[in-house]
């Protein structure tokens, strides 16, 4: 096949994967990676992100069925050879001179299905069985739809459509199979399609949210099967979340992962590898201090071997620098015998967990500190600033408050107010001070950054005096690097708002 002349917008390039890449079905894999090098020469990552994309999920997919025809012997078809491995390719069909080498594919699936006629027939007596055996269980009779669909599947083994719906009762009516769970229907459906299509991304959420199915060996072992090296990151990732309810043991189950990864994504695939490197790291960085980790070390020695790539990871070597800097400071953290288990715990939990999973346990914590003021800033007190800086980061996600309009005639009234009560503090000692700042800003509903702002846009007449007073006091200074205070006066803001 010629190599194509693809248009500058990737929306009007063809879906199919070899006409993207320009090669014929078969194509080796030589062949397949001067394809991809010569057009990423040509749309380059930093330019041309989208159609990057495209291209490395085209190379992506394709390199994953010659991988197949390699895996079941070198027949020149990996149609053949996927039949052999038990899989099935849903390649679109194509018109114009393509359309040839596409018919001579079907000649292998019409001598397994008698023709394709009877193909499409047998096709649409299935999905009319499936839509008889749905309404059957939309009008109650959840068990009669179910041994429906079951003996369809004797039939039609591996059917994705039959067993996704047989996963979905089984799920909303367990007492309907009591001795198989539904995942395993899943599973069955998957050793057919791989691990792609609805049914990998309905087992996707299975393993985010079901920690005993993303602990399991058959979950492990999907990661040996043939697939596109977005697909099995994709798998990893899942599993991992699922199972990081408790650390140690994700520890050991990431580590037994990576070696299953290594050797089908260093080399090959090194960009895709390091960020998952980056991923295993947000969790298992937690169990022991990094500097006498040796997993850790191995993995944080992956980015030295592929050095090459820093620059294109250069935001994600940033967030693992933050990273290692914050899980040194939980470790000496955890060392003190005055910081609540709460707080230890919730540390690691904000770093890899979405605010909205960790809702209950983030407000359980602020609220026991706006119910004892005084208590909970001298809690804080005792927090190094790293973390004290990513709790209120993880704070901020979990109510977004606008900043005031300082122009509106109320903000007036209230930055007057603020700057009065600033004025007349006697601040010595400050730590005084502070508990009758931090009663102000929640009669006031105030944020620390609002009573900077209040100083900082004073108007001219009143700026100097107001500043040069909070000065000479080293006021400001010490405001502006009040972590403590001013998680405790975010805290405020959101119980006030609940």
């Amino acid at each position: 096949m010629s190599a194509p002349e693809l248009p500058d917008n990737p929306a009007r390039w063809p879906a199919d994967p070899y006409e993207l890449l320009g090669v014929a079905p078969g194509v080796g894999r030589v062949e397949l990676r001067r394809a991809y090098a010569r057009l990423i020469r040509r749309f380059k990552p930093e330019h041309h992100a989208e159609a990057f994309r495209r291209i490395r999920e085209a190379y992506e997919t394709l390199e994953a069925r010659v991988r197949w025809r390699e895996a079941a012997g070198d027949t020149g078809d990996e149609r053949v050879a996927a039949h052999a491995a038990g899989v099935s390719w849903d390649i679109p069909r194509r018109t114009g001179p393509a359309a040839e080498i596409d018919e001579s594919h079907a000649s292998h699936d019409a001598e397994t299905t008698g023709n394709r006629a009877a193909l499409g027939s047998r096709n649409r007596s299935v999905d009319h069985v499936v839509r008889g055996a749905w309404r059957t269980a939309q009008e109650g009779d959840i068990a009669a739809a179910y041994d429906e669909l079951r003996s369809l599947l004797a039939r039609h083994p591996g059917d994705e459509d039959v067993c996704l719906r047989l996963y979905w009762l089984a799920t909303l009516a367990p007492r309907v199979d009591a001795e198989r769970d539904p995942c395993r229907w899943l599973l069955q459906g998957m050793q057919r399609t791989g691990p792609g299509g609805r049914l990998a991304e309905v087992y996707r959420q299975e393993l985010e949210s079901n920690p005993h199915e993303a602990r399991s060996e058959r979950a492990g072992q999907l990661l040996d099967r043939p697939a596109a090296a977005s697909q099995l990151y994709a798998l990893a990732s899942a599993r991992w979340r699922g199972a990081s309810g408790e650390l140690r043991g994700c520890r050991e189950l990431i580590a037994g992962d990576l070696d299953r990864l290594r050797p089908r994504l260093s080399e090959e695939f090194s960009e895709l590898w390091l960020r998952l490197v980056l991923l295993a790291l947000d969790y298992i960085i937690w169990t022991f201090a990094c500097s006498q980790d040796e997993l850790v070390q191995r993995l944080l020695g992956e980015f030295d071997r592929f050095q090459h790539l820093n620059l294109s990871l250069a935001e994600q070597l940033g967030r693992l620098d933050l990273l290692l800097e914050l899980a040194n400071a939980w470790n000496e953290l955890r060392m003190k015998r005055d910081v609540p288990p709460q707080l230890i715990e919730l540390i690691p939990q904000s770093w890899f967990r979405p605010v909205h999973e960790i809702r209950s346990e983030l407000l359980d914590l602020l609220g026991r500190w706006v119910a004892d003021p005084m208590a909970g800033v001298r809690e804080l007190r005792r927090i190094d600033s790293v973390t004290l800086n990513h709790l209120d980061g993880v704070i901020r996600s979990l109510a977004w408050m606008p900043r005031r309009n300082l122009e509106s005639a109320d903000a007036c009234l209230r930055t007057r107010r603020i700057r009065d009560f600033l004025i007349v503090q006697e601040w010595n000692p400050y730590s005084t001070t502070r508990l009758r700042l931090l009663a102000f800003c929640a009669v006031e509903d105030l944020c620390l950054e609002d009573v900077l702002d209040a100083v900082h846009h004073a108007a001219p007449h009143e700026v100097k005096s107001i500043r040069d007073y909070l000065q000479h006091l080293n006021v400001i200074g010490l405001l502006d690097k009040d972590l403590s205070l001013r998680l405790m006066c975010r805290a405020q803001q959101i119980f006030a708002r609940l």
